[in-house]
């Protein structure tokens, strides 16, 4: 799969998102787990009072499963297993999800864990696989969490095999913190630090080659109250003409090569581990 044909799959991740209520999203509810508003679960009360964020997480997913056939998957931090459980429903040929916290990875089992589906607790940045065990690692929302995000990349690249694919997505700070520096403690309090996109991707490519990035939640920049000023302090008009504006499209994933000065609030890319020279 080319990386064109890649950027088609994940802008068809997100079309026609109200329609699907089946498929690779029907994953057992978890209607007794409560939503802190870090670690999504899948029940009733996200579905209506959280349903963007649902959506955003849902979409991450299909993108990731879209990929996932054949594959032998680890699903880094995930939570209570809804995602697991749709990588190996659409496909994956088996799964293993790895959270830090226990009493996640406890209920995961009780509730996903399946034949060719398992979960265990652990350190993403010390994984117990020896190197070369996946053929895919997933990790959305993951990165920002951990205490060095050189560090988790290297640790994903260890336990892919050679050419495997590193499906990752984490909050554009140029959107969620624009006035914080990479070092700064960010709004959210679980963050220890968040990318700009550029950031992110000179990490990425220490140890991946990209096939495809795209971003999640989109903005043109004359919504930015910082851009505004500083055409007003130019003497430049404030808004942008209409038709050159970025568009918003719900939570899809957009590629980057579509948006000219816009931001998205979340990147998402994916990678394959570089082939070793020689």
């Amino acid at each position: 799969m080319g990386e064109k044909d890649i950027e088609e799959v994940g802008v068809r991740a997100g079309k026609g998102a109200k329609e699907r209520t089946t498929g690779i999203r029907s994953v057992t509810e978890q209607n007794d787990v409560s939503f802190t508003g870090e670690r999504l679960v899948v029940n009733r009360e996200v579905k209506e009072r959280y349903r963007d964020v649902y959506e955003e997480h849902m979409i991450r997913y299909e993108l990731a499963a879209s990929l996932a056939s054949g594959l032998h998957v680890l699903d880094a931090a995930c939570g209570t297993g809804y995602g697991a459980a749709m990588l190996r429903a659409a496909g994956a040929s088996s799964v293993i999800g790895v959270d830090v916290d226990a009493a996640s990875v406890e209920r995961a089992t009780v509730d996903y864990g399946a034949d060719g589906i398992s979960f265990l607790a652990g350190d993403v940045l010390a994984l117990p696989f020896d190197d070369g065990s996946f053929d895919a690692v997933v990790s959305f929302e993951t990165i920002e969490h951990v205490q060095s995000g050189s560090e988790w990349i290297r640790e994903s690249a260890r336990v892919l095999k050679e050419g495997g694919r590193f499906i990752v997505s984490t909050p554009n700070r140029a959107l969620t913190n624009a006035a914080n520096y990479y070092e700064e403690q960010p709004f959210n309090p679980h963050h220890r630090f968040e990318y700009r996109t550029a950031e992110l991707v000179g990490e990425l490519l220490q140890v991946y080659d990209l096939e495809a990035l795209y971003g999640q939640n989109v903005y043109d920049d004359s919504q930015f109250a910082a851009m505004r000023w500083l055409r007003a302090a130019n003497n430049l008009p404030a808004d942008r003409m209409e038709t050159l504006r970025v568009q918003s499209r719900g939570h899809s994933l957009v590629p980057l090569a579509e948006l000219k000065s816009g931001e998205p609030m979340y990147v998402v890319a994916v990678c394959r581990k570089k082939r070793a020279r020689g």
